[in-house]
């Protein structure tokens, strides 16, 4: 027989037989789906030492990939919790913006119920004096009878048109009920007016009845009208045949004008119907267009409002119609009508104006309340201040702390990364902010100082802040600034941000990079793995195929060695 191990050597080579010996019958070798080799021959754990160190050896990038994988991990891990801490730190500096805006500020007043002040983003200490020699009132009219409507021709509610000041608003309520119309008014033209249902009667005579408020101070025309089926339209533009009527509309009545302008109509009502109000009110909503003018002598032919076109080219058609509509309100005596608010600022002229509210300085409104003179005083809560510099001092200890956490013997997983020095200078940066042409030079003039002995921490020291802030309150909101406008704020804003913006911070992009090069190696591994396990699976089919072939030689071998020894005990028995 040849040697078999002498074959050994190339059983590493892939072979093509199905590891059976069909005609001799005998047992063969096997392998399974887990790459485990079972073998009958004498070599069959030869066979499964040389699949191992294959394996073990095709193995060795995967683990050094796991390593690598597990390491970027590791830093993943780490700069969320810096960018937890750095977002933290974002916080406490919006909060200290925030304690510099209007929530932290508060007035006092020299003499109460005159005005109130709204304090906003802006808003700066001061002393605004104000003297309210009128608070104004806002025009306001009821319904001049019981309301009941006229239904629509074909039954349901009808069209109504709203007067405020010259122009017209036309709406239709569900139902002609007081208080549906008053809703409807509130819905749509709540800005202008605000309309409400009220019973002037009893709760068994009940007498509904509409109230309309101006949403402004200042006399207002104001009125509710309908146009009755079958109203007419005539022209009231002036001719020599014809003569003005400056009478004024009779109670219950309302004259309404339209301006005809080629083939475009407009409508307004004016306050009264004499010739000089309708031409002032047509030039002042529609002078762009055309020019109204009072000509002739009242009561005589000719006299009346004329009109011309301030178009270029050929001009268009023009007229002036009239109809008259059914009035609700009581026009003629009004409940309340209306007058401007009227005050001075810090000895100023008289100003009047139809809103309460009087912006005094950026960030300070004073709302009028009553007549007088009063002395407001702005001044900002220096305790909101302490506790939005304490925190921003806790904020900023703790990542001091973090990044102290990847430098020496036992560092973190960011030791040596250049991403550590960046984020330190910009710590720095912002803590040791300057300002070297203000009165307040730096943090420590807020209380805010480097403890060396404790990693360089910041220590807050509040009654240092309350020192200064009563000395040079005005030093300390020009030190700090604000987020957009300059200062401390914006400097530490900016610095955070380029650490912190979701699209571009610097923190955002290196922990997308890094969940990026984990997710590429996880694809690495499973691709190394794949073929790991190929491998596997080949050599296992080879060795299988190889020793069940030496398995077959063997037996065939022991057969043949029975077989001598029998001939030769045999030839002994016959010598």
């Amino acid at each position: 027989m040849g040697s078999i191990s002498n074959s050994l050597s190339s059983l590493v080579n892939p072979v093509t037989s199905s590891g059976n010996n069909a005609n001799t019958g005998f047992s063969s070798s096997s392998s399974n789906s887990t790459g485990i080799f079972t073998g009958t021959s004498a070599y069959s754990q030869d066979f499964q030492n040389v699949i191992n160190r294959a394996v073990a050896i095709a193995s060795l990038p995967i683990t050094l990939l796991t390593n690598q994988q597990a390491a970027l991990t590791n830093q993943s891990n780490e700069l969320g919790s810096l960018d937890t801490l750095f977002n933290k730190l974002q916080t406490a500096v919006q909060g200290i913006d925030g304690a510099m805006r209007g929530s932290s500020f508060q007035a006092n007043y020299s003499s109460p119920n005159v005005a109130s002040a709204t304090l906003g983003d802006g808003a700066v200490e001061g002393v605004y004096s104000i003297n309210v020699t009128g608070i104004g009132a806002s025009a306001a009219t009821l319904s001049a009878n019981t309301w009941n409507a006229a239904p629509a021709s074909g039954g349901g509610a009808s069209p109504y048109t709203l007067v405020v000041g010259a122009q017209e608003y036309s709406f239709t309520p569900a139902d002609n009920s007081a208080q549906s119309v008053a809703s409807t008014i509130n819905a749509q033209y709540g800005n202008l007016v605000h309309a409400t249902a009220v019973n002037v009667g009893s709760s068994s005579a009940p007498d509904y009845r509409i109230s309309l408020q101006s949403t402004t101070l200042g006399p207002m025309n104001l009125d509710l009208v309908q146009i009755p089926s079958g109203a007419t339209t005539t022209s009231v533009l002036a001719s020599p045949s014809t003569t003005w009527s400056d009478t004024p509309d009779a109670a219950g009545s309302r004259s309404m004008y339209t301006l005809v302008v080629g083939s475009n109509t407009y409508q307004f009502t004016p306050t009264d119907n004499t010739a000089a109000t309708v031409a002032a009110t047509i030039n002042a909503q529609f002078g762009s267009m055309v020019q109204a003018a009072v000509v002739g002598t009242p009561g005589q032919n000719g006299y009346g409002v004329s009109l011309s076109s301030k178009a270029q080219g050929p001009p268009p058609s023009l007229d002036l119609q009239k109809t008259t509509a059914v009035s609700y309100q009581n026009v003629g005596n009004p409940q309340t009508t209306g007058a401007l608010a009227a005050y001075s600022v810090d000895g100023g002229p008289t100003v009047t104006s139809n809103s309460r509210s009087v912006t005094v300085s950026n960030g300070v409104t004073l709302n009028l309340e009553g007549t007088g003179a009063t002395d407001v005083t702005v001044t900002r809560s220096t305790s909101a201040l302490g506790a939005a510099l304490s925190s921003f001092a806790d904020a900023y200890n703790a990542v001091v702390d973090e990044l102290a956490k990847q430098r020496g013997q036992s560092a973190g997983p960011l030791q040596g990364q250049s991403i550590l020095t960046i984020l330190s200078q910009a710590l720095s940066n912002i803590s040791t902010y300057n300002n070297s042409s203000g009165q307040i030079g730096g943090l420590a003039s807020l209380g805010l100082s480097f403890d060396q002995s404790n990693n360089g921490h910041l220590d807050f020291n509040a009654l240092a802040l309350m020192a200064t802030d009563f000395s040079n309150s005005a030093g300390v909101s020009s030190f700090l600034g604000s987020a957009s406008g300059g200062g401390f704020l914006k400097a530490a804003t900016d610095a955070l941000k380029g650490l912190e913006d979701p699209a571009a911070g610097l923190l955002t992009t290196a922990e997308s990079d890094l969940k990026t090069q984990i997710a590429n190696i996880g694809t690495q591994i499973a691709t190394k793995q794949n073929q790991v396990y190929r491998l596997q699976t080949t050599l296992t089919n080879q060795m299988a195929a190889a020793d069940a072939l030496i398995a077959s030689m063997e037996q065939q071998y022991s057969y043949l060695s029975s077989m001598f020894q029998a001939q030769q005990v045999a030839n002994q028995m016959y010598k």
